[in-house]
């Protein structure tokens, strides 16, 4: 992929979701622990993005007609977990510190109850996580995206972040190949981005998508390799060789796992 080519589609990438992401910005204060009004619209985004379709999700306490937990009980025990990852985002997560990898993995189990009734995919799990760490942790993994990066839905957290980790290095291939870092391609007006969310534009819907117009012709289909890796004879970028799939968590046994993870607070 060229620079002129992601250029073209951050800037294709559609507007609600542009200004569903500068809300967030505007809204969250990540030196804060998130409550009140700042959880109201982390529910409201998540919603509107379809986060965990086809099953309910949970509402703050105040708005809620289910029983605990509530998404402020979510939220506040996802909270320690996004303070220990600090800065950490997708091109450096082959660089974790000591209990990042966990931290990241307490995430993803806690986000499986984002739904009250039915058990979250990795849909909204990646989307919450995308949000509660300011796009540092990105992309998320929904539909678009996982058809354009040409990867399976992942189970649990440990595929997904083997997919992270392959990200990573499509970002670094591309980055060094070009000389730049991916966050200089982002428009002035849309600045500033994290790294995983700027992966996230990229990889993910068009406007013309979001306006429902009829699908593209198999000629016109994308798919985001930046480093030219998947589809080149290389041993690097998104295209490197995954090597044997580890055995997937039975769905009954990563359900009892996220039940496990949250407690309504007192």
């Amino acid at each position: 992929m060229s620079l002129d080519q992601a250029k073209q589609l951050l800037l294709e990438f559609p507007h609600a979701y542009v200004t569903d992401w500068q809300l967030w910005q505007r809204t969250y204060q990540a030196s804060a622990r998130p409550i009140g009004d700042v959880v109201v619209e982390f529910g409201n985004i998540l919603r509107r993005w379809r986060a965990t379709r086809p099953y309910p999700m949970r509402r703050p306490r105040h708005q809620s007609n289910h029983d605990a937990p509530f998404l402020d009980d979510v939220v506040d025990a996802a909270w320690p977990h996004v303070q220990l990852l600090g800065n950490l985002n997708v091109r450096d997560i082959d660089k974790t510190l000591p209990g990042q990898d966990a931290a990241l993995i307490s995430l993803w189990n806690l986000f499986c109850n984002l739904a009250y009734r039915g058990q979250t995919s990795c849909v909204g799990i990646t989307k919450a996580i995308m949000l509660l760490t300011e796009g540092r942790i990105g992309p998320a993994f929904d539909s678009t995206v996982r058809k354009n990066l040409r990867i399976p839905r992942p189970q649990d957290s440990e595929s997904w972040l083997k997919y992270l980790r392959e990200i990573s290095w499509d970002i670094k291939g591309f980055e060094q190949k070009h000389n730049i870092v991916l966050e200089s391609l982002v428009p002035r007006e849309l600045a500033p981005l994290s790294v995983g969310r700027v992966y996230d534009m990229i990889a993910g819907p068009r406007q013309s998508q979001h306006n429902l117009s009829p699908p593209r012709s198999s000629q016109d289909e994308r798919q985001v390799d930046l480093a030219g890796g998947r589809y080149g004879h290389r041993d690097t970028g998104f295209g490197c060789a995954r090597g044997h799939e580890r055995p997937r968590a039975h769905p009954h046994e990563a359900a009892a796992r996220c039940r496990r993870n949250v407690k309504p607070s007192g």
